[in-house]
């Protein structure tokens, strides 16, 4: 194959990595958005959506601050009359003075913390594919450019 080809080829490597890298890493984005809203329900928090988009969003930074925010965080049920956020052990809202159902009574969020692990392994396995692709990807062009430079 003449030079321009196989520069051809190369470059086409590289760039059908980069895309399957880049389609890999969005889908990696999106499944640590899911983890993080199935973490934020199973620990009842009232936010877990705007969580899901705000980490899916910006990455690593909205995680860290996502990890920073549910640590404080006490779970907690919203109270049907005035829509204040009471913990959940609280027997009335301190508003409005409403009787707060048992909170052992509410649905498990047990499944919220079992799906959150299933994204978390979807997340690590489309970041390790794409960074393989690319590596790949990367690698087969030096050796094709090498190759040039030596015939």
């Amino acid at each position: 194959m003449n030079n321009a080809g196989d520069v051809f080829t190369a470059t086409m490597l590289l760039m059908m990595a980069l895309v399957v890298f880049i389609i890999l890493l969005l889908l990696a984005q999106a499944f640590l958005g899911i983890c993080v809203y199935n973490r934020a329900k199973s620990k009842a928090m009232a936010n877990a959506l705007a969580w899901a988009f705000a980490v899916a969003g910006t990455g690593l930074i909205g995680l860290v601050a996502f990890y920073i925010a549910s640590g404080k965080t006490v779970a907690s049920q919203v109270c049907a009359a005035c829509k204040l956020d009471v913990p959940l052990e609280w027997a009335a809202c301190p508003r409005c003075n409403q009787p707060m159902p048992d909170y052992r009574a509410l649905p498990s969020t047990g499944a919220y913390a079992k799906r959150s692990t299933k994204f978390l392994i979807g997340f690590i396995a489309s970041m390790a594919t794409g960074i393989l692709v690319f590596l790949v990807g990367y690698i087969g062009y030096i050796i094709i450019m090498m190759n040039q430079m030596y015939h």
